[in-house]
């Protein structure tokens, strides 16, 4: 008997089942999580080694076909920096250092000989110094040697 209230209290399943129920059973999911955490965490150390593995090309694969990008190469990327020294401009790379800017001409004429100028990208990076029609000089010769795709930093 229920003291507070003088009524009976029930003893049956259902009864315990209310007085005792906060949602549902919580076990078997905790279980397949741990289970899934186990095999996750077994399956990480067998595939760890195979990332070093050694790998090549068969010799049975046939060459990729045209505008395949599994073998795509970047296209080369040359930059030509400016800048100026005692008042005069001068410029670096494709093989020059410090050279007075018309050297430059026949160095882009050698390198757009060499290579296919469509596919190079020339990258024109002029000191906060240097006056802006020389950079568009720069640009002038590049063009006049065959570059096509020409950016400035």
């Amino acid at each position: 008997m229920n003291p507070s209230t003088g009524a009976w209290r029930r003893r049956d399943a259902r009864a315990d089942y209310e007085e005792h129920h906060a949602g549902p059973n919580m076990t078997p999911m905790v279980d397949v999580v741990l289970v899934i955490l186990i095999f996750f965490m077994a399956s990480t150390v067998i595939l760890g080694p195979e990332l070093l593995l050694a790998t090549g090309l068969d010799a049975a694969v046939p060459p990729p076909e045209e505008g395949d990008a599994r073998f795509a190469i970047e296209r080369p990327v040359f930059e030509i920096s400016i800048g100026v020294t005692e008042g005069r401009v001068v410029v670096s790379g494709l093989g020059l250092t410090d050279a007075p800017l018309e050297s430059l001409a026949g160095s882009a004429r050698s390198l757009a000989g060499g290579l296919s100028a469509g596919d190079v990208r020339m990258v024109i990076a002029p000191d906060d110094r240097v006056p802006y029609d020389a950079v568009i000089g720069v640009q002038d010769i590049l063009r006049e040697a065959g570059f096509r795709s020409i950016g400035l930093r």
